[in-house]
């Protein structure tokens, strides 16, 4: 009987654990870093400060894993190594737009699970323009980034708007993690 209780008291302990670590995989963004691709463009010291304040601790996120000043010493930091700001600082303007603007393409960022089907432009290289679609039988696109040739662009099935390449580059790597979260394999 006393080893009975022994191996009870354990199961619960060993539940209490696998718990605590399941719910500790968590991050302030919902997306863990691991499907975070926001620095994958840097190296050096650049990558760590970028993986540090992005990924690490989600400073960009509206309840941060670290102080308001941990996160300023981290972006002044990688400020001064590359002489541009923190890739997630740099905001996707489709996203803070009025909530009544580009509601579809908000929506699938900080719900990727609705996302169904993904396709690339074929003149893109991967890593750039991205169409997005919720319905998987409709094909006109939920919400899309693409590059005209002359003119960046970020949009849903509301609107458009043109973009700058920095703005562009974000949008990007919000819809390329929303992807990456929904499991979807793009198509080209």
């Amino acid at each position: 009987m006393h080893l009975s209780y022994l191996s009870f008291t354990a199961s619960i302990l060993m539940s209490f654990l696998f718990v605590t670590v399941v719910s500790a995989e968590g991050t302030p963004d919902g997306y863990p870093p691991a499907k975070e691709s926001i620095c994958d463009f840097e190296s050096g010291a650049a990558y760590g400060l970028c993986n540090a304040y992005c990924e690490a601790m989600d400073c960009d996120s509206d309840t941060p894993n670290a102080n308001d000043s941990a996160c300023q010493k981290v972006s002044g930091k990688f400020t001064q190594v590359t002489g541009r700001d923190v890739p997630c600082a740099v905001p996707c303007p489709v996203l803070g737009t009025p909530d009544g603007d580009f509601t579809t393409f908000k929506r699938l960022i900080s719900e990727p699970y609705l996302i169904s089907r993904c396709a690339l432009h074929p003149a893109w290289p991967p890593q750039d323009g991205y169409i997005v679609y919720e319905d998987p039988l409709n094909f006109t696109p939920s919400a899309a980034i693409w590059y005209s040739g002359t003119t960046f662009w970020a949009g849903d099935d509301s609107g458009q708007v043109p973009i700058n390449d920095v703005q562009y580059e974000a949008c990007r790597i919000k819809l390329n993690d929303a992807v990456n979260m929904s499991g979807v394999v793009c198509a080209q």
